[in-house]
């Protein structure tokens, strides 16, 4: 809908014309289908805005940072290692979301995220679901060893649940659960970690310019 406030700032009459109730509220029958407005937000548009939802003309990131202990040598001190890197989530609206954990810099993992079939091997693949302000992701690693086209992993999937927060202008992904699911010879393991500071800090929504003729629609 970014489109439409672009193209409501050209005159007053497109400016009348953006605002149509009729037009946001399709926007949001699509996203919510039984979505009414409520006090507070009296408006289709207020809704669409105000109301937290998925973003796929950009990036989620997360920023991670920490200490370790490292490597203790002989009548030296013990050394202390900072550790800094980001993860990536990008959202496609059929359900696709590709991930990414990086220490390259921000515009480098942009670049990979930004089609649905990246070159980069590190990038994990998945589906995911929206149930209110819950947002389930289940990932898969990505098999190197077939070249000629995207293969994945199903007997290890990375499975992460979110709870959905902020306005359009900014989207937060906050740490509700996560778990690995491991199938090998017959048998299921299922191992829980816990999504605790600094390990698992939450996502912020970034927009990528680059993004926006792919994930525009129509309404």
């Amino acid at each position: 809908m970014r489109s439409v406030e672009n193209f409501g700032k050209t005159c007053k009459w497109f400016y009348n014309l953006a605002r149509t109730p009729q037009l946001w509220q399709a926007a949001c029958r699509k996203i919510w289908p039984d979505v009414k407005p409520k006090h507070g937000l009296t408006s289709w548009r207020a809704i669409f805005i105000n109301r937290p939802h998925m973003r796929f003309d950009g990036v989620y990131v997360s920023r991670i940072k920490y200490h370790r202990q490292g490597e203790q040598k002989p009548n030296l001190c013990c050394t202390l290692q900072t550790v800094f890197y980001h993860r990536f989530l990008r959202f496609f609206s059929d359900g696709l979301v590709l991930g990414l954990n990086t220490t390259q810099a921000p515009q480098a993992a942009v670049a990979a995220l930004k089609d649905r079939s990246s070159a980069n091997k590190d990038v994990t693949y998945g589906q995911y679901t929206v149930s209110g302000s819950e947002v389930k992701i289940v990932l898969f690693q990505r098999d190197t060893s077939c070249r000629s086209s995207i293969k994945l992993k199903p007997d290890h999937s990375f499975n992460l649940t979110f709870k959905l927060t902020g306005s359009a202008g900014r989207q937060l992904l906050h740490w509700s659960e996560y778990f690995m699911v491991d199938k090998k010879n017959g048998q299921t393991k299922k191992t829980n970690i816990e999504v605790v500071p600094p390990h698992f800090s939450k996502f912020v929504y970034v927009r990528a310019k680059s993004y926006t003729a792919l994930s525009g629609g129509t309404i």
